[in-house]
């Protein structure tokens, strides 16, 4: 296998992109920096210790979630991007209420979903 090693940036921070050549075929890779990703996990759960989301009448940001992962989600969860809102609807609750979603949440929802 030979393997062509490639970088670009984002505008959402460094990202590291890698392509290999197998059989005939290229496949390229793109990851997310290691430690942005942690940054933002770590944030997650900053917000949720503190949790100081009191006044939820105007709606409340729920997930924060890299974008490596979100577009992982997209692929292994087709619905959470279905052209019908009620799919659409329906799949992002299920996430959210899976274990899934738990290291996403900025707050915490025991008392069920927001």
């Amino acid at each position: 296998m030979y393997r062509i090693p490639m970088q670009w940036r984002s505008q959402l921070g460094q990202w590291r992109q890698r392509a290999a050549i197998e059989d005939g075929r290229l496949t390229v890779e793109t990851t997310m920096d290691p430690v942005q990703r942690a940054v933002i996990l770590e944030r997650n759960a900053r917000l949720r210790r503190e949790n100081p989301l009191q006044n939820l009448s105007f709606g409340a940001l729920v997930l924060t979630i890299p974008e490596e992962d979100y577009y992982s989600l997209l692929r292994t969860r087709p619905a959470l991007k279905s052209g019908d809102k009620a799919i659409r609807e329906r799949a992002w609750r299920d996430f959210m209420a899976s274990a899934e979603a738990a290291p996403y949440k900025v707050r915490d929802t025991r008392g069920g979903l927001v």
